[in-house]
């Protein structure tokens, strides 16, 4: 059975929605560029986005890395009006991106007593705050998954979602994907996948 998607929701690297990114894009002139392996590509500038995060502030949420917020404007945008289902689920898929929650906490933390909960003894927690924000953000308490993996894990999630709706285990489901460059990463694809092109962003889908 073919899925139906409901809702769709993109967050661009310099942090505009989807709604939001053509107002700022089209008006400017198209400018041309030297890429750093070479030849020349068409850009569209746009200037980073300012509008304040009102959630930002509140309780849990004031330290949350961009990854996440990239991950809760992308849901925001596929819901729209609606309130997602108690019973749907979510799946969230990263690849390096919570690395900088590590990076974020990794000196002081570890200049602390080793007893205490800190992500660079307990790497879970890090990979999986993305997903656990975004459940608090919406309040919803019903079941939600984490992915970790290459770039293909986004296609994955998009795989349970078909499965999970198709065999009646919930339904509706929020797929979001997000990623957030991390200095490691970069040096990282720098080094053996000179190609790839690392960004930052949020892609969602309400199935």
């Amino acid at each position: 059975q073919p899925l139906q998607i409901t809702g769709i929701g993109a967050v661009s690297p310099c942090g505009w929605s989807r709604l939001e990114l053509d107002p700022q894009a089209l008006p400017n002139p198209p400018e041309t560029i030297d890429l750093a392996g070479g030849g020349r590509a068409w850009v569209r500038k746009v200037s980073p986005r300012t509008k304040p995060l009102e959630y930002v502030e509140k309780g849990r949420f004031r330290k949350i890395a961009a990854i996440t917020q990239f991950a809760i404007e992308a849901a925001v945008e596929c819901l729209g009006t609606r309130k997602f289902s108690p019973d749907g689920t979510i799946i969230v898929a990263v690849s390096s991106g919570s690395i900088a929650c590590t990076e974020k906490f990794f000196e002081p933390m570890s200049r602390s007593a080793t007893e205490l909960p800190c992500p660079q003894y307990f790497p879970e927690t890090v990979f999986n705050a993305p997903c656990s924000h975004l459940c608090a953000y919406l309040e919803h308490s019903g079941p939600s998954y984490a992915i970790l993996g290459d770039s293909t894990c986004a296609y994955e999630a998009v795989d349970m979602a078909r499965d999970w709706i198709g065999a009646g285990v919930t339904p509706e489901c929020l797929v979001v994907a997000a990623e957030e460059i991390s200095p490691l990463q970069v040096a990282g694809l720098a080094r053996h996948v000179p190609v790839a092109s690392p960004g930052n962003g949020s892609g969602g889908i309400l199935f």
